[in-house]
């Protein structure tokens, strides 16, 4: 129940941050792809191995970058860029 409570805490101050915003959009993104890849009707075992693992280097990249962002080393301009990119990674991902 606690950590409940937290976690809405957190969304109410991150949505005062454009960052955090776009952050939770690019990890839904991703999140969203590799579930529709679970969830076919035939699922291609490797690819899920394959975008399973980007995620997961996606997921520690962004905090990163997001917490730099957050202490003023890097733009949050660099952040959406390169969270645009991570998108297109994705994707192509999903085609291949």
């Amino acid at each position: 129940m606690q950590a409940v409570q937290a976690k809405r805490e957190f969304n109410e101050r991150a949505k005062e941050n454009d960052y955090e915003q776009k952050h939770d959009n690019a990890y839904q993104y991703w999140y969203n792809r590799l579930r529709q890849l679970k969830r076919a009707k035939t699922p291609d075992v490797d690819k899920i191995k394959t975008v399973s693992e980007a995620f997961k280097v996606f997921k520690k990249e962004a905090v990163k970058y997001k917490s730099m962002v957050k202490l003023d080393k890097t733009k949050e301009k660099e952040f959406t860029t390169w969270l645009l990119k991570q998108q297109i990674v994705v994707d192509k991902l999903m085609d291949e």
